[in-house]
Order: structure tokens, then C-alpha cells, then sequence
């Protein structure tokens, strides 16, 4: 009895680790292209419990996509044409191009360290605290 329940601990404790550690994963994009191209990213698609950083050129989010936090990198740029769920913070760098003409939707806090350009023609969405930075 003492075995077997030493037993179900131990393959308990496996499975809850093994969740934790394939939860979240940061992928980062790659190349210019569509959000949606599995290609362009390290990870393949973020997903809404993965990290997504943006790091290389143009990206394109003209179909619906979430992930859990964002980040998007000095010099590039995101354009949003539908709607963009961040679950978690969204972090704009510097000299970044934001357009957005469908929605972003950010659960946690946006941080905005002076953008490029920010044209809107949809809207932002924020349930956290909303940080200018210089």
C-alpha cells in the first residue's frame, strides 16, 4: 500500500512539473511577414500562454491572435488589422511603428517608450496600469 501510493505521489509530482515547465515559451519573430506564418517564428505561432517578441522588420496581424505578454523591439514595427489579444503586458520599445486599424486587447500593463509612429483607426483595450515612458 505504502508503495503504491509512494508511487502515485512520485507520477503526480511528474505531471504537474512536466505542465509547468511546457506552459510557457517565448518565441520570437524572425523574418517580415503575417503574424499568423508559423515560419517567422522561432516557436512556431504564439499561442495565449506563450511570450511573443518582436525583433526583425514588419510584422502583420491582419487575422486574429493572442499571446500572453509582448514585447516589441527597438526599430520595428507591428501593423494590426484585426484583433490582437495580449493576455498578459505589452512592452512597445522606442522607434517602433505601431498602426492599428483593428483592436489590441491587453489584460495586463502596457509600457509605451516613445513610439515611432502610432496611427489608430481601431482601439486599445488595457485592464492594468498604462506607463509613457521617455
Amino acid at each position: 500500500m505504502i508503495k503504491q501510493l509512494t508511487y502515485l505521489l512520485t507520477l503526480a509530482s511528474f505531471i504537474l512539473v512536466s505542465a509547468q515547465l511546457m506552459g510557457q515559451v517565448t518565441t520570437t519573430k524572425t523574418a517580415n511577414g503575417p503574424w499568423t506564418n508559423a515560419s517567422k517564428w522561432n516557436n512556431g505561432i504564439p499561442t495565449s500562454i506563450d511570450d511573443a517578441i518582436i525583433n526583425t522588420g514588419n510584422t502583420n496581424a491582419n487575422s486574429n491572435g493572442e499571446c500572453n505578454d509582448l514585447e516589441i523591439k527597438i526599430g520595428n514595427s507591428l501593423n494590426v488589422g484585426a484583433t490582437l489579444t495580449v493576455n498578459g503586458a505589452l512592452n512597445i520599445e522606442s522607434g517602433v511603428s505601431l498602426q492599428i486599424n483593428g483592436n489590441i486587447v491587453v489584460n495586463d500593463s502596457i509600457s509605451l517608450n516613445s513610439t515611432k509612429v502610432m496611427e489608430m483607426g481601431g482601439g486599445i483595450t488595457f485592464y492594468a496600469p498604462f506607463d509613457i515612458g521617455q
